[in-house]
């Protein structure tokens, strides 16, 4: 009863509906953004998962809801109309247009494969050789991701969560080989550093600053 309080209030007053895309409004985004912010395919993609499950949820218990479906479809048809590039990448946001604009680039899709919402294995993989070309930290293929394709210092870090969700899109998508090697990577690093979990890494990858909570791994485990 709750979940299905909070997903009608998510449609009733998250959803832009002064357009017909079918998308949430604008928020700050997974990286915390100073709003107004933008219309992130991140928040799209985890919430249109949140619903998606929430259906099928129904559906296993005999208690199917016309709207429910109904809402995710138009949700998931809203995603690719907005953010989906050329049938080959998604791009991170729907104000920015060109591939030259400081967020069109952005770590934070490798989620749209990793919480399952899409599951087209030809996409997920020319995604990922989109997104090599632009987030590699250094464009290094033994390296993990960045937030962003940027000059700042902070943005154009290696984050170790962009990595770990690119290991359980891979897990469940991709090459099972190729789920060691970000997991290893960040493992590598963090103990080298003495430390369980860190939020970034410097440029020369030789450590990682910031502690922060145990949910890197956690959710890394959960899935993989």
């Amino acid at each position: 009863m709750i979940a299905m309080r909070a997903a009608g209030r998510l449609l009733k007053n998250g959803v832009d509906h002064t357009k017909p895309q079918h998308i949430l409004r604008r928020d700050s985004g997974p990286w915390e953004h100073h709003l107004p912010g933008k219309q992130f395919v991140f928040t799209n993609a985890v919430c249109a998962r949140g619903l998606q499950m929430l259906d099928e949820l129904d559906r296993q218990f005999g208690k199917p809801d016309p709207n429910m479906a109904e809402n995710v479809q138009k949700m998931l048809k809203g995603i690719d109309a907005q953010f989906l590039v050329g049938n080959r990448f998604y791009k991170g946001n729907a104000q920015e247009s060109s591939p030259d604009e400081h967020y069109f680039f952005d770590g934070a899709t490798f989620e749209i494969f990793a919480c399952g919402l899409v599951n087209d294995k030809s996409l997920f993989r020319s995604h990922m050789l989109e997104y090599d070309r632009h987030l590699l930290a250094a464009k290094d293929p033994a390296r993990g991701y960045i937030r962003f394709d940027s000059q700042d210092s902070y943005e154009n870090q290696e984050w170790p969560f962009a990595g770990l969700r690119v290991a359980v899109a891979e897990k469940r998508l991709g090459s099972v080989l190729l789920v060691k090697e970000p997991y290893l990577l960040i493992t590598n690093l963090m103990m080298k550093d003495r430390v369980l979990n860190k939020q970034y890494g410097d440029e020369r990858l030789s450590c990682f600053y910031r502690a922060t909570s145990s949910y890197f791994f956690i959710n890394f485990r959960i899935y993989v």
